[in-house]
């Protein structure tokens, strides 16, 4: 679960050109990041939770995968602005949708996973959430 803090990474954050929604509480956010996943079916909606001291920003982000039917890929450029100051992984998770129905993570989702970053998967119709 992410932890409530003061947010350190907005700054970087908010030089991200995307769309963000700030909702109230993290499992507002998680309803609103399952009916991104319903927009998004049949492919695989991806992007950031961000856990801040006045809510909960969901960032979408483009799903940049050869197959979005059957995986996810976050742009590496978005990862690395990110990546750049550590303590932002401290309060963002990497959460993508799961449309076919499999709960948890995928085999490539645990061997793709970064040490240190925090992960959800919200499976599609049925609306699971696994943390991992």
């Amino acid at each position: 679960m992410l932890e409530q803090v003061e947010s350190p990474q907005s700054q970087t954050l908010r030089q991200l050109p995307v769309q963000r929604v700030a909702l109230p509480t993290l499992t507002a956010a998680l309803e609103h990041i399952f009916n991104l996943g319903m927009e998004a079916a049949p492919e695989e909606a991806c992007g950031l939770i961000v856990n801040e001291t006045m809510g909960v920003q969901v960032i979408p982000l483009k799903n940049r995968a050869e197959d979005p039917t059957a995986s996810y890929v976050i742009d590496n450029a978005t990862l690395r602005q990110l990546a750049l100051k550590p303590k932002t992984w401290a309060h963002v998770a990497v959460y993508h949708t799961h449309p076919g129905g499999q709960v948890g993570p995928s085999s490539g989702d645990l061997e793709h996973k970064v040490n240190g970053v925090k992960y959800v998967v919200v499976t599609v119709p049925t609306g699971e959430i696994v943390w991992f």
